[in-house]
């Protein structure tokens, strides 16, 4: 059974910045990198408790680009409310600057599935099958629309966030199966 992705916990701090915050106790992995820009959606990576992973993303109303130095572990234990990331506000320019292409509320009616982690985008659950999420595809909340591998290791890619709709149509496919990817990289405009 597909689960729903979790949203971060968010506080904004003295600073101004904003704190996104682990949602539950657990192990905290694939974090995404700093400078990188974060909206409504995005990646911060995944949290396994007893066993079972489920992906981490930002909740509605943040937005801005990672702060700070890049974690030293791909994985650490973290406890409810510890800090994740701390997010600089006020990166739509930036985000519409760096992509090029419709993001998340960037265009009327137009939404992005990010990459949740870097590694190797496959658009078919096996070679010859046909693609999980083609153009003019209609995606439902907890349907897998591609897979991540990530040093031999498949991770689905969940349709479903706080920014995304309950159902939505492929509009553009922005990654070629079998391409390297990075965390936050476009991979899908929905409608």
């Amino acid at each position: 059974m597909n689960r729903p992705p979790l949203l971060a916990l968010a506080r904004t701090e003295a600073s101004g910045e904003i704190a996104l915050c682990a949602p539950q106790v657990g192990v905290w992995s694939d974090p995404p990198a700093p400078g990188l820009v974060l909206g409504p959606g995005s990646s911060l990576g995944a949290l396994t408790q007893l066993g079972r992973r489920r992906a981490l993303v930002v909740p509605e109303g943040v937005e801005g680009v990672i702060e700070g130095d890049p974690p030293r572990q791909r994985a650490r234990a973290v406890g409810y409310a510890d800090v994740l990331v701390r997010v600089r506000p006020g990166a739509a320019a930036a985000r519409k600057a760096a992509s090029g292409r419709a993001a998340s509320g960037d265009a009327e009616g137009l939404h992005r599935i990010l990459a949740p982690t870097d590694g190797v985008f496959y658009a078919a659950a096996a070679p010859g099958s046909p693609r999980l999420a083609p153009i003019g595809a209609r995606l439902q909340v907890g349907q897998t629309v591609g897979l991540i591998e990530v040093m031999k290791t498949f991770h689905p890619i969940l349709y479903g966030g706080a920014s995304l709709p309950e159902s939505a149509e492929v509009v553009e496919v922005l990654a070629a199966d079998g391409e390297e990817v990075r965390a936050g990289q476009g991979l899908f405009v929905l409608r």
